[in-house]
């Protein structure tokens, strides 16, 4: 664990919960989630293939190829 710069700082610790006073959560909740659940597994698939070519370079490849490499991954992600 890492040190506290302010030890005489007193950390205070919140915690939240919502209760749903309806059982019925409308659709369009239950559709915004479902999209954010399929726009992570697209990024971490489009990550995870960016690897697969990473390790192929990684150990032969020069410093302005590395850096080359994942600039166009970042473009690339940016689309």
């Amino acid at each position: 664990m890492r040190k506290r710069k302010r030890q005489d700082w007193q950390l205070l610790n919140y915690k939240y919960r919502a209760y749903i006073k309806d059982e019925d959560i409308p659709q369009a909740l239950w559709d915004h989630a479902r999209l954010q659940n399929e726009t992570w597994n697209k990024m971490v698939e489009a990550f995870d293939a960016v690897l697969v070519k990473w390790k192929g370079i990684k150990e032969e490849a020069g410093k302005e190829e590395k850096q080359a490499f994942w600039n166009a991954f970042r473009t690339d992600i940016q689309k």
